[in-house]
């Protein structure tokens, strides 16, 4: 079996026929495309780069799998900053779920995105940040 490395998410736009998400029985739209390196042929050391489309619940499971939460909410944080926002993610209270949204001066301004869990709510206020 193969080493895997390299694991990243990026936003996702499709261009013509998208094909939807790559996870086994989904059928789900494509947000994020998810990659990845991984030796393709071990006895020469042929390194093959992976990449697979995913919906928004599947790119959660990915991210959260994989570590890139912190990776995903530093980009986003830079895209906000851009824009002179900046990102607040808060759990919500009963356990609902968590909600991420921008704030400028103190004050909530859209665009605000509600997850299961915080890494969710990043990536789905990610997107549309990326869509806007």
């Amino acid at each position: 079996m193969g080493m895997t490395w390299g694991h990243a998410l990026e936003i996702h736009t499709p261009t013509g026929h998208d094909p939807g998400c790559s996870w086994p029985l989904c059928s789900g739209a494509a947000a994020f495309q998810g990659r990845f390196y991984r030796v393709a042929i071990p006895r020469t050391g042929r390194i093959a780069e992976v990449r697979v489309k995913l919906c928004l619940e599947h790119a959660e499971r990915w991210a959260e799998k994989h570590g890139l939460e912190e990776a995903l909410e530093a980009l986003l944080r830079q895209r906000l900053l851009a824009q002179g926002l900046f990102l607040h993610v808060e759990e919500e209270p009963e356990g609902k779920g968590w909600v991420a949204y921008s704030l400028r001066k103190g004050k909530r301004q859209p665009p605000s995105a509600r997850g299961k869990t915080r890494t969710g709510a990043i990536l789905a206020l990610l997107r549309e940040v990326s869509l806007a």
